[in-house]
């Protein structure tokens, strides 16, 4: 979105129109006061994607945070069973 404001007009361009529509657009006394109408509307817009990001950004590191910790539980594992197969190798060569 784009706003040009001159002396006695508001050039403005954009895709679509939503950004000017609710109660922040009842009583409009000038062309600063759309402006400034505006740019709240574009800003609290914008808050609210930034909320959702951080929503699905925490969701995802709970996700990862969970994936580290059931690796580190198996991981574990891994050395025993690798000791449990030299032990099965060394008890078959010595016999």
């Amino acid at each position: 979105m784009g706003l040009f404001l001159y002396r006695n007009r508001l050039i403005i361009v954009a895709q679509r129109t939503g950004a000017m529509e609710g109660h922040h657009f009842q009583k409009i006394r000038s062309l600063p006061d759309l402006v400034l109408r505006i740019t709240l509307r574009v800003t609290l817009h914008y808050l609210e994607h930034l909320r959702i990001m951080n929503t699905i950004a925490d969701e995802l590191e709970r996700k990862i945070v969970r994936a580290m910790e059931n690796r580190h539980h198996h991981q574990p594992l891994r050395p025993g069973k690798e000791l449990v197969y030299y032990q099965n190798a060394i008890h078959s060569t010595a016999w």
